[in-house]
């Protein structure tokens, strides 16, 4: 295993996917998670940003797709109707400004970038941090690894795609 200083920067790769992942986590989260899983991870589909990012309190991973000024869904609420039919894990859950500079300094996400994105930490989710305080891996929940969001992030991509061509 490859060790990773807090807030190592190393190119990566998830079903033959290439992206840039950063480790920011030091020790919090190294008993519970594969240490080669980062918490940072940016790569494009379909010509749009993509980013999936650890919540710093509880581990869990989440989605997002960001849409740059002038795109159809740049400032759109996940709540609005043009995204409300989405089939995102849990549906969408965020939309907002890039955050990710505000973790990594050397982030190619610009801050002109919007964010649509979904979480993994719903009531069928097991966090790294399990559910307030109680362990869920004996339950039917499953932790949702980088793989799947970044499956699930890039299905996200797509939709919006296909959307964009639906409303034209």
């Amino acid at each position: 295993m490859e060790s990773h200083d807090d807030k190592s920067s190393v190119t990566s790769t998830v079903d033959d996917q290439k992206m840039l992942a950063w480790f920011i986590r030091g020790d919090k989260w190294q008993d519970v998670l594969d240490p080669d899983e980062p918490d940072i991870a940016h790569w494009r589909h379909c010509g749009l940003d993509c980013v999936v990012f650890r919540h710093t309190r509880s581990g869990h991973l989440c989605g997002y797709v960001g849409v740059p000024k002038g795109h159809y869904f740049y400032e759109v609420d996940y709540t609005d109707p043009k995204v409300t039919n989405i089939d995102v894990h849990g549906g969408l859950s965020f939309a907002g400004p890039s955050f990710v500079h505000k973790w990594v300094d050397d982030s190619p996400l610009l801050d002109d970038v919007w964010l649509l994105g979904f979480d993994c930490n719903h009531a069928w989710d097991c966090p790294p941090g399990g559910k307030g305080g109680y362990e869920c891996w004996y339950r039917d929940y499953d932790y949702r690894d980088i793989k799947y969001v970044v499956e699930q992030a890039n299905f996200l991509a797509d939709q919006l795609i296909r959307l964009i061509k639906e409303a034209e």
